[in-house]
């Protein structure tokens, strides 16, 4: 994700008719990671997505599970709570952002990359991965959604059941004019693929938001572009932020400097 302050810093929530999907992610990388998974509130949790396993090169090829040293515990805590577990690659890092782009354009390095997911999905008993390349261009867009349809096929043929979430940005036309918009980069064939889009509806910047980075009213349009875009609404979770932020670009968690109810 954009800014993961705490271990675990946002939720995504998706209210079906019957079920409600309550989604936590966790930075893996925390020094404390292991530790603070112990706090969570794990019966509030439907899933968890586990931040990052990371593409090592431009070919598909990824780094090792064991060399993530919070990996076993939070997968056993999750496992033990009957959460559902998931991995995600990406993140707001631009060395891992050219690297995607490098192989969603080479089919080789897509098949490459999608068998190595879904080896790590099947190896560690996992529910599912979450794509969160920020961002593609609009030109990288059409590459985008074949690389999910890599995923898409690559996990049918292995039929496990694991999902596939993307995240995407909350700046979108209906938040303000600004010219170039999250929505641009997404083509209409990547929703034919994914099972959820996690909607980042938070860290909107300050010349469109103001003070308030992740208002309702911004939520409202960022759903309804993305639905203008083709994405079914039953598949859009909602991203909520665990903290503050203000046009000066300064955080205030929420537990701090008092926890609040």
């Amino acid at each position: 994700m954009k800014k993961i302050f705490t271990t675990l810093c946002c939720l995504f929530i998706l209210q079906f008719t019957f079920a409600q999907k309550i989604v936590g992610y966790i930075d893996g990388s925390l020094a404390n990671a292991a530790t603070n998974a112990e706090k969570l509130q794990w019966n509030k949790l439907t899933d968890l997505i586990y931040g990052f396993i990371q593409p090592t090169d431009n070919n598909g090829t990824f780094e090792s599970v064991a060399s993530k040293a919070s990996f076993e515990k939070i997968k056993s805590l999750a496992a033990s709570n009957n959460v559902k577990f998931h991995f995600s690659a990406g993140g707001a890092n631009y060395t891992i952002k050219n690297r995607l782009a490098s192989i969603a354009g080479n089919p080789i390095a897509r098949a490459t990359f999608s068998k190595n997911v879904a080896d790590i999905l099947e190896a560690n008993n996992m529910d599912g991965f979450d794509l969160d390349w920020e961002f593609p261009t609009a030109a990288q867009a059409g590459n985008h959604a074949l690389l999910l349809k890599a995923l898409r096929d690559e996990f049918d043929k292995r039929g496990k059941g694991w999902t596939l979430a993307i995240a995407v940005g909350g700046e979108t036309p209906s938040v303000g004019s600004q010219g170039v918009y999250h929505t641009d980069y997404i083509s209409s064939d990547a929703f034919e693929h994914i099972d959820f889009l996690n909607l980042m509806s938070y860290d909107i910047g300050s010349s469109l938001a103001g003070d308030n980075h992740s208002s309702l009213k911004n939520a409202l349009d960022n759903i309804n572009d993305f639905a203008a875009k083709g994405c079914p609404k039953s598949k859009m979770i909602l991203g909520v932020p665990f903290y503050s932020r203000q046009s000066s670009n300064s955080c205030l968690l929420y537990t701090s400097p008092s926890p609040r109810d």
